[in-house]
């Protein structure tokens, strides 16, 4: 995670992302340890902070094991492709998950 704070918004490689038909999100619901929440969210803030499409949804604690969780959205077009390296690749986010959202539903 050190590694990865120092980083600002125009450090952050944007890889191309395929665009999704208007109205569909896809999104990351990520875990880490509840310790790490803050420090990742201010992260994603500020690597996401010129990035209009990236909407970040929701964060806090699970309840029973009590992990942290990060909800990101892409809207119209898919996730990073290295954005999705860096959570499977970085120990520190425990897991995750991709999901496509329609705003209609």
């Amino acid at each position: 995670m050190m590694d990865l704070i120092p980083y600002g918004a125009s450090d952050f490689p944007v890889s191309a992302t395929r665009p999704l038909r208007a109205g569909l999100y896809q999104g990351v619901h990520l875990t880490c340890l509840e310790e790490n929440l803050d420090q990742l969210r201010e992260f994603f803030m500020r690597i996401f902070e010129e990035r209009n499409e990236i909407i970040l949804v929701n964060w806090g604690a699970t309840v029973k094991q009590g992990l942290g969780y990060i909800i990101i959205e892409w809207d119209g077009c898919e996730v990073d492709q290295m954005f999705l390296d860096m959570l499977r690749s970085e120990e520190m986010f425990l897991d995750f998950s991709l999901y496509i959202r329609d705003e209609e539903e």
